[in-house]
C-alpha cells in the first residue's frame, strides 16, 4: 500500500493522480480509491477523488491505494515506483491549512529533495502546533478503511516508530527530521492561513527513505544540555503494538510546550501515552537538568482482552546509566523496567490513573540498600564517566572490564558527583562500582 503522496512538480506540469498511463502517480488504482483530507469541511473528512481525476497541487498531501492486484497485508511487501513526469518545484511554494480545535491538515513536501522538518515546522510555528504525524501502514487494511493506527511521530524531542516486531516484512522506518519527497504528512493547525515552503527548507542528502534518531550526546554541562530520552512500547504476543516517548532536554519546560510536546494521534488496538495538563502525549519534553525525584503519569487505551506488556525499546543520554521503574498504581506494584518489561492483565477502556513512571522505588524508603542504588546514576559522556548520588556523598570508585580486571581506581572523594576520564582506550562493556560514605556498594554496567 502507498496511501500518503504529495507532488514535487508544478501544477502546470498537469500531473494528475490517476486515470492517464503516463501522466499519473497511479493509473490503476480503482476508480474510488483516491483521496485527498477536506481541512476546510466542517466536520474535516477525507474526500474521495473519482478516478484520480485532480491535479496534484504542490504541498498539498493526497491517500492513494496501490493498484488492485497488490497485496493490503504488510506481510507481503511490494514496492510501488511512482514516474513523475514535469517541472519540477523551486523556490517559494504555499499552501492552505485550517487551524483551530482539533483542526488537522494533510500537507507534504513539494520538493524534489528532502524537506527539513524542523525548519518548516520553525517557519510555520504561527499556523502549526509543532509535530507531525507520518502514515507507515503496517497494519492490514479493514473493508479500505483507513484509521489512525499507523502514524509515525516526530518533533523536536525526537521520534516515534510504529514498529512491531511480531509484523514481519512492515515498515519499520523511524522517522528523522527529513521527509523524503514526494511524502505527505498529517499536522496540527492552530490558526488559518497559508504555510510556505522555501529553498532554505531543503536538504540535499537525507532523501533515501519514504518518510534513525541522530545521536545527540551532550557537551561539557551534561546534566544541563542534549537529550535524554526514554521510548516505552506497549505491546502483546499477538502484535499489537504503540510507542511513546518521553525526554529531558534543553529548552524544554515541564509544562506544555511548542515542538516539544506532542498529541496522541494514534494507537493500533493499544495506545500508551503520558499524561501533563490532561493533554494524552506521544512525545513529552521534560526540563533540564533531570531530577531522579520526578514522577510522570503515564495512561493507556485499549480495546483488548488479555496479557499486555509495558517495556522499554530503548534509551539515550543519563538513561544509559539511571534505573527506570513503572508503579503500578492499581496493584501497588513498582517494576524495574531495566530488567524485564511489565505485564498485567488488561481489559477494553481508558485507563489514565493507573501507572506512573518514576526513576526511585520509592517504595521502598529512602534507607534501604535498593533506594540508596536508585539514586546513583552513572553516565559516560565523551569518554568521561560521570557519577552523580542522590541521598550520600561518593567515597571511592572503581571500574572493571568484563573480564573482572580493575582498570580505574578512585578514593576518598568525598562528594555527590564525580567525573574521570581516558579510562580505557576501545570502546567496551564496563562496570562501575561506587561505594558511598555510609558504606553502601552500588554497580552499574555501561558503554564506554
Amino acid at each position: 500500500d502507498l496511501p500518503c503522496w504529495s507532488s514535487p512538480q508544478t501544477e502546470a506540469s498537469g500531473y494528475k493522480l490517476g486515470g492517464h498511463p503516463t501522466m499519473s502517480l497511479s493509473p490503476m488504482t480503482m476508480f474510488d480509491k483516491f483521496y485527498k483530507w477536506d481541512h476546510a469541511a466542517d466536520p474535516q473528512a477525507w474526500a474521495t477523488i473519482n478516478v484520480g481525476n485532480e491535479v496534484m497541487v504542490p504541498g498539498r498531501g493526497y491517500a492513494v491505494r496501490a493498484p488492485q492486484n497488490y497485496s493490503t497485508d504488510p506481510s507481503t511487501v511490494q514496492n510501488y515506483t511512482a514516474t513523475f513526469i514535469g517541472i519540477p518545484n523551486n523556490g517559494l511554494v504555499e499552501h492552505a491549512v485550517t487551524g483551530g480545535t482539533d483542526k488537522w491538515n494533510l500537507i507534504g513536501n513539494p520538493y524534489p529533495s528532502a524537506l527539513d522538518i524542523e525548519k518548516f515546522l520553525l517557519e510555520n510555528r504561527n499556523l502549526l502546533e509543532g509535530t507531525v504525524y507520518l502514515w507507515t501502514h503496517n497494519s492490514p487494511l479493514s473493508q479500505y478503511q483507513y484509521t489512525a493506527h499507523d502514524y509515525a511521530t516526530f518533533n523536536f524531542t525526537g521520534p516515534v516508530s510504529t514498529k512491531p516486531s511480531a509484523s514481519p516484512g512492515s515498515n519499520t522506518n523511524t522517522p528523522t527530521q527529513y521527509v523524503a519527497s514526494g511524502q505527505s504528512f498529517f499536522v496540527k493547525g492552530i490558526a488559518s492561513g497559508n504555510v510556505v515552503y522555501h529553498n532554505g527548507m531543503r536538504e540535499k542528502a537525507h532523501n533515501h527513505t519514504f518518510f534513525r534518531p541522530a545521536n545527540t550526546t551532550p557537551v561539557q554541562n551534561w546534566d544541563m544540555t542534549g537529550k535524554h530520552r526514554i521510548w516505552l512500547n506497549i505491546f502483546n504476543t499477538q502484535g499489537a503494538f504503540n510507542q511513546t516517548l518521553v525526554g529531558y532536554m534543553e529548552n524544554a519546560t515541564n509544562g506544555l510546550d511548542w515542538g516539544y510536546d506532542g498529541e496522541r494521534f494514534s494507537g493500533n488496538h493499544v495506545a500508551l501515552y503520558s499524561l501533563l495538563d490532561q493533554k494524552e502525549l506521544t512525545i513529552q519534553g521534560r526540563a533540564l537538568p533531570f531530577n531522579n525525584q520526578d514522577i510522570i503519569p503515564m495512561g493507556y487505551n485499549n480495546t483488548l482482552t488479555g496479557t499486555l506488556q509495558i517495556g522499554l525499546d530503548h534509551v539515550d543520554g543519563i538513561f544509559e546509566g539511571q534505573d527506570i521503574f513503572l508503579e503500578d498504581l492499581t496493584l501497588n506494584v513498582t517494576h524495574n523496567l531495566k530488567d524485564s518489561a511489565y505485564s498485567f492483565n488488561a481489559v477494553p477502556g481508558t485507563f489514565n490513573d493507573r501507572f506512573v513512571l518514576k526513576f526511585v522505588n520509592t517504595n521502598l524508603g529512602t534507607e534501604t540498600p535498593e533506594a540508596v542504588a536508585n539514586g546513583v546514576l552513572v553516565y559516560n559522556n565523551k569518554g568521561e564517566i560521570n557519577i552523580k548520588s542522590t541521598f550520600e556523598n561518593i567515597q571511592d570508585v572503581t571500574v572493571y572490564d568484563l573480564l573482572g580486571r580493575a582498570v580505574f581506581e578512585s578514593k576518598n572523594n568525598s562528594q555527590k558527583q564525580f567525573s574521570a576520564s581516558n579510562i580505557v582506550m576501545n570502546e567496551q562493556v564496563l562496570i562501575v562500582k561506587v561505594t558511598l560514605e555510609n558504606g553502601a556498594v552500588v554497580s552499574k554496567k555501561i558503554v564506554y
